[in-house]
């Protein structure tokens, strides 16, 4: 990976962060499919409208369209190991304190 790929990764994901958190709010009401269609979604939006939510200061479209794609992949595979996790403890027996 580019160091410019790095760079704008970095500051993408701290931009997204405040749209991360609603999506995450919203995983537990919704079923697992719909959800990541929203995630699939909402950052498809933030493609279409960048600059609203990352900035001005963007790479070429080509870039961005990358650097996305691999977000959105990181993303989802970080909420389907945090969900696996969440529903493994939840199957374990209560321990008395």
């Amino acid at each position: 990976m580019s160091i410019l790929f790095k760079r704008y990764k970095r500051i993408f994901r701290r931009n997204l962060q405040p749209v991360f958190a609603v999506l995450v709010a919203k995983r537990d009401g919704i079923p697992a499919g719909l959800w990541e269609e929203e995630v699939k979604h909402t950052l498809a939006r933030v493609g279409e409208n960048p600059v609203e939510y990352l900035g001005q200061d963007l790479p070429q479209q080509s870039l961005l369209l990358t650097i996305l794609e691999e977000i959105e992949y990181e993303f989802l595979k970080e909420m389907r190991s945090s969900r696996h996790v969440t529903r493994s403890l939840q199957a374990l027996p209560p321990t008395d304190a």
